[in-house]
């Protein structure tokens, strides 16, 4: 396949894919490095060095066929049935060998204990300024308590109404309503509602449901927030566990772990759509998955056969395994010293500012005919604080970023949370 690199499962528990040195010049983090990156994960994760073993893999299969009560009743005819000379069972059984399971009817029990324990989502500014506003508050309130008799009667002198609103009675009765949440600031509520209304678009209901489920059959559970690339919008999706790449760690929420990845499908309309990959390899791509999974069985490869019209392919529809892959990578800080007409030292930290990269796409074949296409979403760095300027500098080229010059070039933020 011309342009896309084709390698098996096997190769990558074979070789050796190291993770690209991260103390470099920032502007060299192109997509070959994060190629490299993304390899290196699947590595890790193909030889049973990530949080979900690989080869784990089958065995939380057949763990989710037990909770559906849907396991297969051959372990139990090879125990009760004697093997005949041609590999055949059979045996004077008289036995209905369909599933009685009371598995599914545990794990609905569960769930709707877990369902109806939800939690109210409070949100508490910790910044010195909302600090400074919320004891303005407190203060307010306080001295309207105090001095309400004098208040309503300047009011009452001013032809205003008096106080309508509820005034403590003490330091204590205060502080019981500020515990309760009574002194909440715009920005905290507006906090609040903007998570509720994440949670709603989201369809949380369901993903929480799934990672129950989760929990019941396999011990573990993920999702990850992230945001919408057409709606622009924070949302929160369900991650099975199955197909999750993330760095072990020793905390069952892998709070500390640097990268992280999901095996995802993605249609070829829509691996046009935020990729650079040509007609040709998307073709070639499509025929891979030619009949695997829900997708159809062509018989014929030609362009007039596969054209239902300018622009749209037969193959359009097809599901591709995409790795969503991300991760922690901070930019190496430099600094060069200028010499000025009047001999005077200026040292400056240059921002690297790379445009976002898009890298080209790999296949890792999974052994048999599943290839798994691997891209990696870049956003921009941008650094911290506004650029100032110093006078004893030529003032059309130094410029002095008031924060420091580390910053993240790879957005990556997930949440996980795993048991193992």
């Amino acid at each position: 396949m011309a342009g896309l690199e084709v390698k098996s499962v096997n190769a990558y528990q074979k070789g050796t894919y190291p993770f690209p040195n991260d103390e470099i010049d920032p502007k060299k983090k192109d997509a070959a490095w994060g190629k490299k990156f993304c390899e290196a994960m699947y590595a890790a994760w193909v030889t049973d060095r990530c949080g979900i073993p690989y080869s784990q893999i089958e065995e939380m299969h057949e763990l989710r066929r037990y909770g559906a009560g849907m396991q297969d009743v051959s372990k139990y005819q090879k125990i009760l049935l004697s093997e005949s000379e041609s590999g055949d069972l059979e045996g004077f059984l008289n036995i209905n060998w369909d599933i009685f399971s009371v598995m599914p009817k545990f794990k609905h029990v569960i769930r709707g204990i877990f369902e109806e324990q939800d939690h109210a989502i409070t949100a508490n500014a910790i910044d010195p300024k909302s600090i400074d506003e919320k004891k303005g508050v407190i203060l307010r309130k306080w001295f309207k308590a105090r001095y309400k008799d004098t208040l309503n009667n300047l009011r009452q002198m001013g032809g205003g109404e008096p106080i309508d609103e509820w005034l403590p009675e003490s330091v204590h009765e205060l502080q019981v309503y500020q515990t309760m949440g009574g002194l909440r600031l715009a920005k905290e509520m507006e906090i609040e509602e903007a998570l509720n209304y994440t949670f709603y678009i989201s369809d949380w209901q369901e993903v929480k449901r799934k990672m129950i489920d989760d929990y019941g059959d396999i011990n573990c559970a993920a999702a990850k927030d992230y945001t919408d690339p057409y709606t622009k919008k924070a949302k929160i999706r369900y991650v099975d566990p199955l197909n999750l790449v993330i760095q072990y760690s020793r905390h069952w929420d892998h709070r500390n772990s640097e990268y992280a990845g999901e095996k995802i499908r993605e249609s070829i309309t829509n691996i046009r759509k935020n990729t650079d990959i040509s007609e040709d390899e998307l073709r070639q791509l499509a025929q891979f998955y030619n009949g695997a999974g829900s997708n159809a069985n062509l018989a014929n490869w030609g362009l007039d056969d596969l054209r239902v019209s300018d622009g749209v392919w037969k193959y359009d529809d097809f599901q591709i395994d995409v790795m969503d892959c991300e991760w922690f990578s901070v930019n190496k800080k430099y600094r060069t010293t200028l010499m000025t007409k009047n001999t005077a030292k200026c040292t400056i930290a240059p921002t690297a500012r790379p445009k976002s990269a898009h890298t080209r796409p790999f296949i890792a074949a999974n052994g048999s005919s599943e290839p798994i296409l691997c891209t990696i979403l870049v956003s921009n760095m941008t650094s911290r604080g506004p650029a100032k300027k110093r006078s004893n500098c030529p003032s059309n080229s130094i410029n002095f970023p008031a924060g420091p010059s580390l910053a993240l070039l790879y957005q990556t933020w997930i949440r996980c949370n795993l048991h193992g």
